[in-house]
């Protein structure tokens, strides 16, 4: 009898050591397969962050020769608010970025100089060149400090309300509509 259950053993032994490295390779196989998934999924989305980065570094570079612009008409006298439009119509950063729908230059003002800076943008025969109504200031604090929105293309009759915004301000920027 026991030389009978040696023999049955030797014969199903086999087979379980194969059906042990069968069922060891499909393990290796899936791990395999689960790999190079997830190494594709890396590579996708380091593609995608670098074209993020790459979109970003452009536009920074774009909104900084919007400063740069700005800054040069305010010193040379020209028309900051025409040199602003001529700029973003120039460069055609509307169809460059598609998710972008407005871009607004804000100014810094101390509170004092609220009046005049006013009275600057108004005396812009730029801005009504462009279709801008007299700078009406809203502000929501008494701060020192006031953020204005003073230009912002496109203009458009759903924009034009938000010129003169303080954007410093919690409770203004909780009423700017959403987009």
């Amino acid at each position: 009898m026991p030389q009978m259950a040696r023999s049955r053993l030797g014969a199903v032994l086999p087979a379980i050591v194969i059906l042990l490295a069968i069922q060891g390779l499909h393990i290796l196989a899936k791990q395999d397969a689960a790999n190079a998934e997830r190494a594709r999924y890396e590579d996708a989305a380091d593609r995608a962050t670098e074209v993020l980065v790459d979109r970003t570094s452009l536009m920074f570079g774009n909104l900084h020769n919007v400063a740069t612009v700005v800054h040069h008409a305010n010193k040379s006298g020209v028309s900051s608010t025409r040199a602003f439009h001529d700029f973003i119509n120039y460069t055609d950063m509307f169809s460059e970025f598609s998710s972008l729908w407005a871009i607004a230059v804000m100014e810094d003002i101390a509170k004092a100089d609220l009046p005049s800076c006013a009275a600057a943008y108004d005396n812009d025969a730029g801005r009504a060149a462009l279709g801008y109504g007299p700078l009406k200031v809203v502000m929501g604090s008494d701060g020192p400090r006031h953020g204005l929105i003073t230009m912002l293309s496109p203009l458009t009759p759903q924009t034009q309300s938000e010129i003169g915004i303080d954007i410093f301000c919690a409770p203004v920027m909780r009423r700017l509509p959403a987009r």
